[in-house]
């Protein structure tokens, strides 16, 4: 489905016939890792540079990952970028050095072997991480990620989705085309984007996970914080990128966008959809304020900042550049729907069971947002009144609703 999206962004027919071969072959040596036993790798993506993963020679000889067993992102390069090789093809150095764990035979002492084989998963390449890593939260186990870098690799891919949606007049659709096209092709590229960030929340505050053992040379210990630097910049990407997100269409594209019927005009129950652009924009903008407002987040965000005695992000670090991306003084109509969801987020997170301090964070924001919306109601813009009075006011009836039952 992946590869289908990107499609649009091939030009010629050879291209697109080399592409879905190679996907099909890394597909294909993905199961047969799976008959040899081999688990999920989702951490072997991880193992290439940005600059490696453009030298299609050398991938070609040692794979763009360290395994076939990940569930990599599409090695798409970004617009006037070098592209390498869209997939894996070769068989990685995680992949061998599993094999040999697995299926080398010796003469006697194997358990002294294996362990000497295993001692060796701090090397560059050998990287592991499995479903419980990635279920755990591990930012660097996850599918669709690539590169040492995941977070660069998620900007050249948001810069890519961005790319194809300002030139979706111009890619989207031939003379003699539906123009469902148009909404078809916008999806596929605001998907990219959705799927390149989706990920990044799993830095701030994040762990990851190693499987060394007491006493191994060069050993690495079982739990390690993410750099700081790194949280700051996916908080920032998500931000950018997705809480700031404006839809890359303009006023006279929009029905364009409104018209979602597939098929010809003698097809049978093939309906027309009007659904606003507006609507789309937040479902896009949702899904990056949803985990920036997760009561986990803050909680983990916390316990790591009192781990590394204040050198990591402390939760108002993350909290404070959300609200003001979300509440500006000059709201757009998307920021309109962002605010709506804040203030739901807050009301379902607050009633959670938390630590005094995220509770108290919660109520924090929520006042901030009350404060806000009290200035929109005073606006001499009648709609931005009344949404300040509308909103502000689900803000008081729940105040209201918390002081009778605590009464």
């Amino acid at each position: 489905a992946v590869a289908q999206m990107l499609l649009p962004m091939l030009d010629d027919d050879t291209t697109r016939e080399e592409f879905l071969f190679a996907m099909i072959r890394e597909v294909s040596a993905h199961e047969v890792g799976h008959t040899l036993g081999l688990r999920h790798n989702f951490k072997s993506s991880r193992w290439r540079s940005m600059e490696e993963l453009a030298d299609a020679e050398d991938t070609s000889l040692n794979g763009i990952c360290g395994s076939f067993m990940d569930y990599p992102a599409v090695n798409m390069a970004a617009p006037d970028g070098t592209q390498g090789e869209f997939f894996q093809s070769a068989v990685g150095p995680y992949d061998k050095w599993a094999i040999e764990y697995g299926y080398r035979e010796f003469g006697s002492n194997e358990k002294d072997h294996l362990d000497k084989i295993a001692a060796r998963c701090a090397e560059v390449g050998l990287e592991y991480g499995t479903d419980e890593d990635s279920f755990l939260g591990d930012p660097f186990t996850v599918t669709w990620d690539m590169g040492a870098d995941p977070i660069a690799f998620a900007e050249s891919q948001i810069e890519l989705a961005n790319w194809g949606l300002d030139n979706m007049l111009d890619r989207a659709a031939e003379d003699g085309d539906g123009y469902y096209n148009y909404s078809r092709y916008y999806t596929l590229f605001n998907s990219l984007a959705q799927r390149s960030w989706g990920g990044l929340a799993r830095f701030i505050g994040g762990f990851t996970y190693n499987r060394d053992v007491v006493g191994q040379e060069n050993g690495r210990p079982p739990i390690v914080t993410v750099d700081p630097e790194k949280q700051q910049r996916a908080l920032d990407v998500l931000i950018e990128s997705g809480l700031k997100f404006d839809g890359h269409i303009s006023d006279d594209m929009r029905l364009l966008m409104a018209n979602k019927k597939y098929g010809s005009f003698g097809s049978w129950f093939d309906f027309w959809s009007m659904v606003p652009v507006s609507r789309t924009v937040n479902n896009t903008r949702f899904f990056a304020l949803l985990p920036l407002m997760d009561s986990s987040l803050y909680e983990r965000v916390n316990n790591q900042h009192q781990l590394t005695s204040g050198e990591s992000l402390s939760m108002r670090d993350v909290a404070y550049p959300v609200f003001d991306a979300v509440w500006t003084d000059d709201p757009s109509e998307y920021d309109l729907w962002s605010q709506s969801d804040y203030v739901d987020m807050i009301l379902f997170n607050i009633e959670r069971d938390m630590t005094p301090s995220v509770t108290a964070l919660y109520d924090e924001m929520m006042r901030k947002a009350k404060d806000k919306l009290d200035s929109y109601a005073s606006s001499s813009d009648a709609a931005l009144a009344a949404h300040g009075t509308w909103l502000g006011g689900k803000i008081d009836r729940y105040n209201q609703r918390q002081v009778m039952t605590d009464a």
